[in-house]
């Protein structure tokens, strides 16, 4: 072999070795590349399993509270002392006020009301463990609510509202009294629920979001019906038009990572919960 072809092959075997270096050298930072792509994407899937599980016990917390309030009125719609009362009431009798009233105000501080009230077949008050003032009062959520209960003969439960009697967020839940015996329309009984006390504690406090996450409740209107962690006074008052609120607010359930109400990055999950009775 000459000295030319010599050198020919070793400057081939030294472009080889070095092409088979580079494509080494790619493969590894493909293989380095899709790996941190993968762990990333590992990383999200399980911050947003933990993000679905964590919506999916709050969804749990709500629907039991709801359900637990539900039975109350419910209960209470057939219990003897509210049914001889409205009765009494609508033949113009004069009922024990002082017994019917002893077990509301029981009810009340048993459960965390804000109050509860009784009314007749018209909607007027005609017993409440509030002050004797509210009765006389201008309410007309309160009426509008009642209304419905008693024309549909149904139970009725409200979005979260601020009460215009305590100024702080509030849910009515009310239920007509039927006359066991005859079916005859006899009055309502009605309960606020203190959200502060009640509900709120219970969806908004958690140890795994860190600083700076939060959970939070809208209705379908987008409006914010639980506290928000960055604006104050937000209850029934702030629109929360951001993406992962619209998208239950529509029905959808799912995973997305989009601006919150303050225009932050967030991973989020959303879902909506039907309720017949809104």
């Amino acid at each position: 072999m000459s000295t030319e072809t010599k050198g020919l092959g070793r400057s081939l075997n030294r472009s080889l070795v070095t092409w088979f270096a580079l494509i080494a050298l790619l493969a590894c930072g493909a293989v380095g590349v899709l790996t941190y792509v993968s762990q990333s994407e590992g990383i999200q899937n399980t911050g947003y399993r933990q993000l679905e599980s964590l919506r999916d016990t709050k969804i749990e917390v709500i629907t039991r509270w709801a359900n637990e309030r539900g039975a109350d009125v419910s209960l209470a719609s057939r219990r003897d002392v509210y049914v001889d009362f409205c009765r009494a009431n609508g033949i113009g009798e004069q009922g024990d006020e002082s017994r019917t009233l002893a077990a509301m105000t029981r009810l009340r501080d048993a459960y965390g009301y804000h109050a509860i009230f009784l009314a007749d077949p018209s909607g007027g008050t005609i017993l409440t463990t509030e002050t004797t003032h509210v009765a006389g009062e201008n309410l007309p959520r309160r009426q509008r609510y009642l209304h419905e209960a008693l024309t549909e003969r149904t139970f009725v439960v409200s979005d979260v509202l601020i009460s215009k009697v305590y100024h702080k967020p509030t849910m009515f839940f009310v239920a007509p009294i039927v006359s066991p015996d005859t079916g005859e329309l006899l009055g309502a009984i009605g309960f606020l629920a203190n959200m502060e006390q009640s509900l709120y504690p219970l969806v908004t406090h958690t140890e795994y979001l860190g600083e700076t996450g939060e959970v939070l409740l809208a209705n379908e209107n987008l409006m914010a019906q639980s506290p928000l962690k960055y604006q104050q006074d937000a209850v029934t008052k702030v629109t929360l038009d951001a993406e992962p609120i619209r998208m239950g607010a529509s029905g959808k359930s799912g995973r997305i990572a989009h601006d919150d109400y303050r225009g932050e990055r967030r991973c989020c999950t959303a879902r909506i919960e039907a309720e017949d009775s809104c």
